[in-house]
C-alpha cells in the first residue's frame, strides 16, 4: 500500500507567510536603499538577502509540501526531510504515543519518531489502520 502522509495545511500557510514576509520586507528595504539614501551598499546587500532567503525559504516550502511529511510504501515507513529516516515496519516491536509523536521500536533502540503534529489528521488514522493491521503491540 502507498499512502502519502501530508503536512497540515496550517504549516503550509505560515511558512508561506513568512517567505512572502521576507521578499516583501527586502523589496521595501531595497526602494529605501535606492531612492532614499546615499550609501546604499549595505542596505542593498541587505534587502537583496532578505529577497534571496524569501526565495529559498518559499521554494523548500512547495518541495515539501509535494513530497509530505512521510510516505509508506509497503512495510517502508519514510519521513521526508533532508536527512530523513526510514524505517522496515517488520523489524518493529512496539509503538509508544509519547507528547503527540510516534515513537517506534525495535528490541533496545528507538528507531524513529514521528511528529504527529505536523501531519494531516486524515492521512495519520490512515496510517493507523494500516499499522494495525501489521499487528505491532503499542505500549
Amino acid at each position: 500500500m502507498n499512502l502519502k502522509i501530508r503536512y497540515k495545511e496550517i504549516n503550509s500557510k505560515s511558512n508561506k507567510k513568512l517567505s512572502l514576509f521576507y521578499i516583501i520586507g527586502g523589496v521595501v528595504l531595497l526602494s529605501i536603499s535606492l531612492f532614499f539614501t546615499d550609501n546604499y551598499n549595505l542596505l542593498l546587500s541587505q534587502s537583496i538577502a532578505l529577497i534571496f532567503y524569501g526565495i529559498i525559504f518559499y521554494s523548500i516550502n512547495k518541495l515539501t509540501i509535494r513530497k509530505g511529511y512521510a510516505t509508506l510504501k509497503g512495510d517502508e515507513l519514510r519521513i521526508n526531510q533532508l536527512f530523513g529516516k526510514k524505517i522496515n515496519l517488520t523489524n518493529v516491536d512496539s509503538i509508544r504515543r509519547f507528547a503527540g509523536d510516534f515513537i517506534f521500536k525495535n528490541r533496545n533502540t528507538e528507531i524513529l519518531i514521528l511528529d504527529t503534529q505536523k501531519c494531516n489528521s486524515e492521512d495519520l488514522q490512515l496510517l493507523m489502520k494500516e499499522i494495525d493491521t501489521k499487528n505491532i503491540m503499542w505500549k
